[in-house]
This record gives structure tokens, C-alpha cells and sequence, in this order.
């Protein structure tokens, strides 16, 4: 998982290069192809897989069908990797080179940002951790269990505001300068 999310990251340079070089078919095409070999694949293996190893016996002594999570993260890494073949060009090109006040600078913006992210993350989690506490024994794990799929949805519902909100604004304020 490690390697997924480490090449995951690695890839957003080149991404960044992408949209700086205003190339946006390349970089939404393998945005695309990511989502679509990732989605065949996972059909192919939840799918197929488990008929073909059922009928081919050869095939069935590699397939465990009760390991699926080794198969989702091996599935990311395949994706991962066959995106990241697409950035030889411009990995070819890149130069490390260290530039001291740079680094500075942006340690200064982003410490801050750290601070408060880990703020906002213990907001987030805290109260179940500490809901274990208050409330302790089977009784209050199955309570904890029913608020933490409260707040999924509730956090859900909460992206589709926004989302909502970030997609009207601009017509409701568009329409506001015509009447001016």
C-alpha cells in the first residue's frame, strides 16, 4: 500500500507539469485510463477470475478468493505503475537540483497548514475514541459503530451541499451583474 500511495504522490508532479504545460488531454486521458484499467481490472478479477479458477485448475492454484484485499492493492500498483509508463517523457527531463530558499519558503507556509491539519484531524476523530471510553463493553461499540455510519452519510451529504453550492454561486451572481 505504501508503494501505491508513494507513486500515487510521485505522480502528481508530472500531473502538475501537465496542467502548467496546458496540456489538458493528455492529463485528463490518463486520469481516464487510470480509472478505466482499474475498473476493468477489478471486474476481471471479482468477476471472471473466480469462473475461470473454478474451470481451469491451474489457474485456481495462484487465485485466493478470500484474499481480496491483496487484490484491490495489487490492482492500485498495476494501475499506478502502467499510468506512470506514460510520464517516461517527462521524467526524462527532470533535473533534481536543491534550492535551499525555496524549501524554506515553503516550510514556512505549509507548517501552519500541518498544525492545523492535525488540529481538524483530531477534531474529526476524537469523539470516537473517546466515545469507547464513555460508553465501554459490546453495548457501546455497537452505539459507536451506528454513530460512525451516521457520520459518513452526514459527511457525504455535506460534499453534495457544497458541491451544489460551488456549482449554482457563479450562475446566481452572474445573474445579479446583469441586473445591475
Amino acid at each position: 500500500m505504501a508503494v501505491v500511495v508513494s507513486l500515487d504522490a510521485l505522480q502528481s508532479i508530472p500531473f502538475g507539469l501537465l496542467r502548467l504545460q496546458k496540456r489538458p488531454l493528455k492529463f485528463a486521458g490518463l486520469k481516464l485510463l487510470n480509472i478505466i484499467t482499474n475498473i476493468l481490472l477489478n471486474l476481471f478479477v471479482f468477476l471472471v477470475l473466480p469462473h475461470l479458477a473454478a474451470e481451469y485448475p491451474a489457474i485456481g492454484e495462484y487465485y485466493e478468493p478470500n484474499n481480496q484485499a491483496y487484490y484491490i492493492f495489487l490492482i492500485n500498483l498495476v494501475c499506478t505503475s502502467f499510468v506512470g509508463l506514460f510520464f517516461i517523457p517527462e521524467i526524462r527531463l527532470f533535473r533534481f537540483t536543491f534550492d535551499g530558499k525555496l524549501l524554506k519558503s515553503m516550510l514556512s507556509y505549509s507548517w501552519p497548514l500541518l498544525l492545523l491539519g492535525l488540529a481538524g484531524i483530531l477534531n474529526l476523530h476524537a469523539d470516537k475514541i473517546i466515545y469507547t471510553w464513555l460508553v465501554p463493553g459490546p453495548q457501546g461499540r455497537v452505539e459507536l459503530s451506528i454513530y460512525g455510519a451516521v457520520v459518513k452519510v452526514a459527511a457525504i451529504m455535506a460534499m453534495l451541499m457544497q458541491a451544489f453550492r460551488y456549482a449554482y454561486e457563479p450562475f446566481v451572481f452572474a445573474g445579479s451583474k446583469e441586473k445591475d
